[in-house]
């Protein structure tokens, strides 16, 4: 017998994912006839792993899982969902070792989350010794998971699919205390009222998932400043949902018509945590409840009523309590979309009465109450329309924005009254400074008074003015010996061309004497028929004769100085005369004189 090796070929290319072992049948024989001999054995071929593929969570990527995590535990853990390899797929146990799997952690919150081992799908909590709380503001936390061949876990994958958004919600227990919303709930009735009539909804507050709570009234019941005594058993519970309740009347109310009763509700939640508050009921009537309308649903109103209540509240100071909450309604019963009434009363907590409507109607004509007001209600979303009536806004506008229309016209005034009384002070200072110049000007010591000194500071300091200089009251004509001085100088007038005088030197009626005894001479002196006419007649202008810097016919007195005087001025001559012409006494100055003038 032969020993005789045989080797195996594969006819073509296979695929571990597709088969990992094959059975196959082998039948050998010999050739000689003589001793023909044969056997049968059977081969299986096992077809060993080569990495090709990434672990996955997802194969479409982007894969999220959601896990439940107990509260109140320290130690808590929880199982993700296990990642595919498809490397391992169809293994066997007696098979060659297999692809292994690794977890780690990429992201999230990582402060209170580790993985308990990278070969296993499981996280443990850390860093929170009292556990988890569901009731805290954070009661959902998420990791970012990474499935991976690789033991380091730093190879980055190919695809997405090998990461996981892992969701860790805390499991909610039963550990809160329910607790109501206000220390004391407030609620009214009316002698009006009648038996069963729901006064108000109690509700308390339970931060604990799928709570049921249930409410009782203690046996504490007192009544307080009321013409009767009311039963003991005058409210009872009913049963509004899992979580709130309503508080009814069990008595007949019509006899009480004043007062106040206070008792002590008791609340309790399957996992037997109780709390208590204080409730106060007070009898009011129509007098003390006010109206308040506003530009909302019924149900946003009823939603945001505890709000509502503390606006109120807060913006009058006095407890405010709501009655009732129902569609607005026209006179004649239209319902209004979109517009709803609410009916309410305050109360004073210091004198436990409830407040007249009448000071609630003051106090909302107050631009600082109203203007709180606005501000907290507007900000939980609710629109105030009118208070104790029905006014429907103007043109959609809100009683906020006339508010503030009438802000700005308040200001459009005022900016016009400032401008008038700028105005009125610049119109002022004017005219006052207008007469304060004229006070000036006609006061003694002005221009050429006395008081001035300008008479003693000589003709060249005030150009144009007259040259007599000699201070005193008397004529300036004659000096202070009573000899008549006369000055060609002053015989030119200035800045004259209107006066009526212009020319009048040139009239023969005012020619001067040449000699002594002119006036009774033909030949010298006034020589015109017309000598005795009046200043007017003389004073009239030659026709001709017109503007220009004329002598002054007025002081034409040819002869009448009492002293000769040389000249060398031809004009001076022909106004004086000789001065030998001009010798005489003085009493003939007068008959030398035009008879139409007199010096006194």
């Amino acid at each position: 017998m032969m020993d005789c090796d045989v080797q195996l070929y594969l006819s073509h290319e296979i695929d571990r994912e597709k088969g990992i072992a094959y059975n196959l049948s082998l039948h050998a024989k010999n050739t000689d006839r003589s001793s023909l001999q044969e056997s049968w054995t059977m081969v299986r071929v096992v077809v060993t792993n080569r990495k090709e593929y990434d672990p996955y969570f997802c194969l479409e990527g982007n894969c999220s899982y959601v896990v439940y995590m107990p509260e109140n535990e320290p130690n808590a853990e929880v199982f993700f969902m296990e990642a595919t390899d498809l490397d391992n797929m169809n293994t066997g146990e007696d098979d060659d070792p297999v692809e292994e799997v690794f977890y780690f952690i990429k992201g999230g919150d990582t402060n209170y989350f580790s993985i308990y081992s990278n070969r296993q799908n499981k996280i443990i909590l850390r860093n929170k010794p009292n556990g988890l709380d569901r009731e805290d503001p954070i009661s959902s936390y998420s990791l970012k998971i990474l499935a991976t061949n690789y033991p380091s876990g730093s190879v980055a994958p190919v695809n997405s699919s090998s990461f996981l958004h892992l969701v860790i919600r805390v499991l909610d227990k039963n550990d809160v205390v329910p607790n109501f919303k206000k220390d004391v709930i407030f609620t009214s009735f009316m002698e009006t009222d009648t038996i069963e009539k729901r006064l108000t909804v109690i509700e308390a507050e339970d931060l604990d998932l799928n709570e049921t709570l249930t409410y009782t009234i203690l046996d504490d019941v007192q009544w307080h400043d009321t013409d009767v005594t009311p039963p003991a058993t005058s409210f009872t519970i009913e049963r509004k949902d899992a979580r709130s309740c309503y508080l009814k009347l069990d008595f007949d109310p019509k006899a009480v018509t004043q007062g106040y009763c206070n008792f002590t509700i008791h609340v309790e939640d399957a996992g037997n945590h109780a709390n208590t508050a204080q409730v106060k009921v007070y009898s009011i009537n129509d007098d003390f409840k006010v109206a308040m309308y506003f530009s909302n649903e019924v149900d946003e109103v009823k939603n945001k009523e505890n709000e509502i209540e503390a606006a109120y509240t807060d913006a009058y100071g006095y407890t405010c309590v709501i009655d009732s909450i129902t569609t607005t309604q026209t006179s004649s019963g239209e319902t209004l979309a979109n517009e709803t009434t609410v009916y309410m009363h305050f109360i004073d907590d210091e004198k436990n009465k409830p407040v007249e409507k009448e000071k609630i109607l003051e106090l909302s004509s107050s631009a600082d109450v109203m203007g709180k007001l606005y501000q907290e209600l507007k900000a939980n979303g609710i629109i105030l329309d009118s208070v104790d009536k029905y006014q429907p806004s103007e043109g959609g506008k809100t009683a906020e924005d006339k508010i503030l229309t009438l802000k700005i016209l308040l200001a459009v005034v005022t900016l016009v009254l400032g401008c008038l009384l700028l105005l009125l002070i610049i119109v002022s200072w004017i005219r006052t400074r207008s007469l304060k110049r004229k006070v000036k000007v006609l006061s003694t010591n002005t221009f050429g008074s006395k008081d001035s000194g300008l008479n003693h500071m000589g003709h060249d300091v005030v150009p144009g003015s007259n040259l007599a200089q000699v201070h005193g009251n008397h004529n300036p004509v004659f000096s202070e010996d009573g000899a008549l001085e006369l000055k060609i100088q002053d015989t030119g007038s200035i800045s004259s061309g209107d006066s009526e005088l212009i020319g009048v030197e040139d009239n023969p009626e005012f020619k001067s004497y040449s000699t002594k005894g002119a006036q009774n001479s033909s030949s010298k002196g006034y020589e015109n028929p017309s000598f005795g006419r009046s200043i007017d007649q003389v004073s009239a202008p030659v026709p001709g004769v017109q503007g220009g810097v004329k002598g002054n016919p007025l002081l034409n007195f040819s002869g009448l100085q009492d002293s000769p005087r040389p000249s060398t001025n031809s004009l001076e001559r022909q106004v004086f005369g000789d001065p030998e012409e001009s010798e005489g006494d003085a009493a003939s100055l007068d008959q030398k004189i035009n008879s139409n003038f007199s010096f006194s």
